[in-house]
């Protein structure tokens, strides 16, 4: 398919890049890491070369790209962030402020900074993306409880349990509201809920023994 479309539209043409992502796509599905790269890298060379350096589809494969490359570890990591940045660049100017692709953009970010240990940068992306999340969708959404768990699971790392703890009961009301009682979301929220409230416990006995 892509030897045919670059034959009749050329090698530059929206098409032939939509073809390359997907081969990108599907190559990383298979673990084949270098030669998804190889795709992605060509449809962004492509897609900048016909839309500009601007455009929101630049972006969107900027974010495939660094999703990528985050796959491969430390060295991979420090490829993908600004790539990350580059695209919540481009969504800042050429999309509304409210836009879900810039929520995700800001999410994929903050995803990689959390794995990076730099919790504080991770939290404000997070928070920004909640805001754009619950504009867009309303606060009763599975994304938006996603959003909310992700927080708290932040905060937890930060050792900020007491400020997880009402992000992931809004998590749950949340999710009661749009599951029954027996979903496995609830059960898996009603199980973050428990552990995180044994941790304020043990965190609460260590600092009245100190």
């Amino acid at each position: 398919a892509l030897a045919i479309r670059e034959k009749v539209l050329g090698p530059e043409h929206p098409d032939v890049a939509e073809t390359l992502n997907a081969l990108g796509g599907l190559y990383k599905r298979e673990g084949l890491y270098q030669d998804a790269e190889r795709m992605f890298m060509k449809s962004l060379a492509i897609l900048e070369s016909i839309l500009g350096l601007w455009h929101p589809d630049v972006a969107t494969a900027l974010n495939n790209l660094a999703g990528l490359l985050r796959l491969g570890g430390g060295a991979g990591a420090a490829k993908a962030e600004p790539l990350y940045t580059r695209a919540i660049g481009i969504f800042r100017k050429s999309l509304s402020g409210d836009h879900p692709h810039l929520a995700s953009a800001l999410s994929n970010l903050a995803s990689l900074l959390t794995h990076l240990h730099r919790y504080s940068e991770a939290k404000s992306l997070l928070w920004e993306a909640l805001r754009i999340r619950e504009a867009a969708l309303g606060a009763c959404h599975p994304v938006v409880s996603t959003q909310y768990k992700k927080l708290a699971e932040v905060l937890r790392m930060q050792g900020l349990l007491s400020q997880a703890a009402p992000l992931l009961q809004k998590a749950l009301s949340i999710d009661q509201k749009l599951y029954p009682p027996t979903h496995a979301e609830v059960a898996s929220c009603e199980m973050s809920i428990a552990t995180l409230t044994e941790e304020i416990e043990k965190q609460n006995r260590r600092a009245s023994r100190d």
